[in-house]
């Protein structure tokens, strides 16, 4: 899919990958092991990481360069930029806005800087992916309120998208406090 479709920018609120139900699986191979995973016709490989947990680096932001794609049509590979969002609780939302203004705005410099395709996704696709794309859209968007912003989204992904009044609310602080 990131090949495919010229992705060039993968913004992951979902934190780090585990197990069970409010997690999702590893798409990317460790830093520094050399290894290129495979995914059918073409692999992946993490070129560097920058940033880190809460208090470190981007303030809870994860930053990964990516290779994708490396065996297909004889090119070398797309450069994918990788943001993780660290602060973000499955259902919830941060205690501040200030770390995903910070990553808001780290993407859109990035967006602006290279062409392709953004991806946006959490666990599950819906809550916290839902709620950084409304602010997102709410701040660089063309217009348009909020409750318009999110009514778009779920007609084009999922009815649930942005979980609840908190999510919504921390959209909207986002907005007002850029």
């Amino acid at each position: 899919m990131v090949y495919e479709n010229d992705v060039r920018t993968i913004v992951n609120m979902g934190g780090r990958p585990g197990t069970g139900y409010s997690s999702f699986a590893r798409y990317w191979p460790g830093l520094g092991d050399g290894r290129v995973e495979d995914f059918g016709g073409g692999g992946i490989s993490v070129e560097g990481e920058t940033g880190g947990e809460k208090g470190g680096g981007e303030g809870g932001t994860l930053i990964r360069e990516f290779t994708v794609g490396a065996n297909r049509g004889g090119d070398g590979g797309r450069l994918v930029r990788h943001f993780s969002c660290t602060e973000w609780p499955n259902y919830g939302v941060p205690e501040d806005t200030s770390s995903v203004r910070r990553l808001m705005k780290m993407v859109r410099e990035y967006i602006d800087a290279v062409e392709g395709t953004t991806v946006i996704h959490c666990s599950g696709g819906v809550g916290r992916s839902g709620t950084f794309l409304t602010a997102f859209a709410g701040v660089y968007g063309g217009g348009g309120t909020l409750i318009d912003i999110v009514q778009e989204i779920r007609e084009q992904r999922h009815p649930m998208a942005v979980e609840g009044f908190a999510q919504y609310e921390f959209a909207y602080k986002c907005v007002a406090e850029w």
